[in-house]
């Protein structure tokens, strides 16, 4: 899922290329619930560049719906960066609370991007996103500020 048209462009043919014939690139904003309308289960979600632009509370509400899109061995990839705020431990608690295990977190130097991946466990999913309703924002707060 991608808001600017130019790069999900990029994203598909760059998937079209690779012979990824199952990778679907939607233009569309991210953080409205019913673009996701169908598309659950996963087998791969990508939060990445969106934890360490909004607040804790929506990083937690994010991390609620990205498991709703999960199923059993699904795979999340997400990123935030091992800043001065790392937020990085409290992320996979909560990935871990949603019954979703970190299989790994690599950072090259602090204070650079990780790329940490949470993996779904032998549990059944949540009610998935597709019962939800049309446009419920993902995120809550107003004002975005980095944490």
């Amino acid at each position: 899922m991608e808001l600017d048209p130019r790069n999900a462009a990029i994203a598909q043919q760059a998937a079209t290329t690779a012979g990824l014939s199952q990778v679907e690139v939607m233009t569309a904003d991210a953080a409205l619930t019913d673009c996701y309308q169908g598309m659950a289960p996963a087998d791969l979600v990508l939060a990445c560049g969106i934890f360490g632009n909004i607040t804790d509370e929506d990083i937690e509400r994010t991390v609620d719906y990205c498991s709703q899109l999960c199923d059993t061995g699904t795979t999340i990839i997400w990123t935030r960066h091992r800043g001065a705020s790392d937020r990085v431990p409290l992320i996979f608690g909560w990935f871990e609370k949603r019954g979703l295990s970190g299989d790994g977190c690599r950072t090259r130097r602090r204070g650079s991007a990780s790329a940490c991946t949470a993996s779904r466990v032998g549990r059944s999913p949540w009610p998935s996103v597709n019962a939800c309703l049309p446009s419920l924002a993902m995120t809550g707060s107003e004002e975005r500020a980095p944490t």
